[in-house]
């Protein structure tokens, strides 16, 4: 079975291209975590719920959270299993972005990079994550600016029973984490363009009665107003024609 999720999503196409990001009124911008694309040899990890946690249900001690997440999942007894997450670019360096476990109320951070081997056994790649763009998932983005507003991948590794596991249970994991920025820097999930789409138009100065103002004649303040009077004045003159040629015959 598999939760409800509580982020809301949204996909929109801007100049031929899809945009995946968060709908306006999103408050944490990391989307429901699912087993990954890139698994060890024999993997066969299961994602059996998946959530997205609240803005106030997972505290930090420095930075902000940008989102957070948490699941139960499948493995074989021992093995490490690769999930991933989407979440929103800051327009921050890769380095201002760390993943943290929460488990019994301690902080754990996960060590960025992806491991060279995958194979290399189960205590060898515990505990690793790395970042991927949205739009190429196999590859890893290990510096530069992350785009702000953008969706990248947030991938990670977690051993049944060792110290990222939260469930003590041979072959369960319970994860909830979180993608926290060091400088508390959040993406404004395109805030500052729909503001300014969203802005009013400055009123303009109305006519006066005899039709003249300091500001000159108002032309289209009420569009539906003016073409039905242009449409009584155009029957107007159509009738008096019809009535001049019934009188003239």
């Amino acid at each position: 079975a598999t939760a409800i999720v509580k982020m809301r999503v949204a996909t929109t196409i801007v100049d031929d291209q899809v945009i995946y990001g968060a709908l306006p009124d999103a408050e944490t911008f990391a989307f429901a975590p699912s087993k990954a694309f890139v698994q060890p040899a024999g993997n066969e990890a299961n994602v059996t719920a998946a959530e997205v946690l609240g803005k106030d249900e997972v505290q930090v001690k420095e930075g902000a959270v940008l989102g957070a997440v948490a699941m139960n999942a499948t493995v074989k007894a021992g093995e490490a299993a690769v999930f991933s997450f989407n979440f929103l670019g800051n327009g921050k360096e890769v380095s201002d972005l760390q993943l943290i476990k929460i488990k019994n109320g301690e902080e754990i951070p996960f060590t960025l990079g992806r491991p060279a081997d995958l194979n290399a056994g189960a205590e060898a790649i515990d505990g690793y994550w790395w970042i991927s763009d949205f739009t190429d998932p196999l590859n890893e983005v290990k510096e530069g600016v992350l785009e702000e507003n953008h969706m990248y991948v947030a991938s990670f590794i977690i051993m049944d029973n060792g110290q990222y596991d939260a469930n003590d249970e041979d072959g369960q994991i319970i994860d909830p984490v979180a993608v926290v920025s060091v400088s508390g820097t959040m993406p404004d999930n395109g805030q500052a363009v729909t503001d300014e789409a969203n802005k009013q138009p400055e009123a303009q100065p109305e006519a006066s009665k005899d039709g003249g103002s300091d500001g000159g004649c108002t032309v289209g303040t009420n569009p539906a107003y003016e073409l039905f009077a242009l449409l009584l004045a155009s029957l107007g003159v159509m009738a008096g024609r019809i009535f001049r040629r019934r009188e003239n015959a």
